[in-house]
């Protein structure tokens, strides 16, 4: 009997990576960890030199663009000070904002991938206090207040028009067919086993990000690690096949969001 297992967990386009090692040069995989020497799944080549601090550029493995520039205090790249400023692969800014002693302190601001402004928010030992979110117009979409960095004290919504909103959801996950897991629907009416180029099935599992524009669009799938090349065009090109979701909505404006898939391909008798 064939088997297609589905996984699915959701992922947020910022990663924070944190270098464990004590080197001028080294490499940073899809899931933060740290090598000395580049492997499959190598995403980002960090470089950094010693002068009062630890002056770190990351830089994207596959077009060699710059990814961040920061400082650290230490020599494990865990205590984060000063500006830190991140890029898309692009060339524009994502994100920028002040450490002091490893903890984000004043005014943290992010960008769209073209340059719109997404949000800005207030911290104070590393905690948020207060964020202010924008449509892609450019009018203000929400007001949070927090405590402890998560609890929401309080939100004010507008539309897209300076219009108050009465929408009372800051996340909303992107749907298709309605709901939240209608890909999976998708799926199972239009894959068919894998197989390689003998007509063997194909056996492995594939981990891969796939990215929902603001528009409802699959934008790019992100192939994790390593996976049987036949198996990773299939899945590529199934997703891109699949019809407009409709957006997520994050602080009541429609947003780009990312899924992490993993698939299981297996055979049992």
């Amino acid at each position: 009997m064939k088997k297609i297992a589905l996984a699915v967990c959701v992922l947020f386009c910022f990663l924070q990576l944190k270098a464990q090692v004590d080197t001028s040069v080294i490499y940073i995989d899809w899931s933060g960890n740290i090598n000395t020497q580049k492997t499959y799944d190598t995403k980002y080549l960090r470089k950094a030199h010693l002068k009062d601090k630890w002056c770190v550029r990351d830089y994207y493995i596959e077009s060699g663009n710059l990814q961040m520039t920061g400082n650290y205090l230490d020599d494990a790249f865990e205590i984060e000070h000063d500006t830190f400023i991140f890029y898309y692969e692009n060339g524009s800014i994502s994100q920028r904002g002040t450490y002091k002693n490893g903890n984000k302190i004043g005014v943290w601001s992010m960008w769209f991938d073209d340059g719109k402004l997404d949000n800005k928010c207030t911290y104070k030992d590393n905690d948020i206090n207060k964020c202010v979110y924008y449509h892609y117009n450019g009018e203000v979409s929400a007001v949070a207040e927090y405590q402890h960095d998560t609890i929401i004290l309080s939100a004010r919504m507008w539309d897209s028009t300076g219009m108050p909103s009465t929408n009372e959801y800051l996340i909303i996950p992107p749907t298709l067919y309605g709901y939240e897991n209608g890909w999976k629907r998708f799926m199972s009416e239009n894959i068919g086993y894998p197989e390689d180029e003998k007509g063997n099935p194909i056996e492995s599992d594939i981990n891969f990000r796939v990215k929902i524009d603001r528009f409802g669009k699959v934008h790019w799938v992100d192939v994790i690690g390593f996976a049987h090349p036949i198996l990773a065009l299939d899945m590529e090109n199934l997703f891109k096949k699949m019809p407009l979701w409709t957006p997520a909505i994050l602080q009541n404006r429609a947003v780009d969001y990312i899924l992490r898939v993993k698939l299981t391909f297996n055979i049992e008798d």
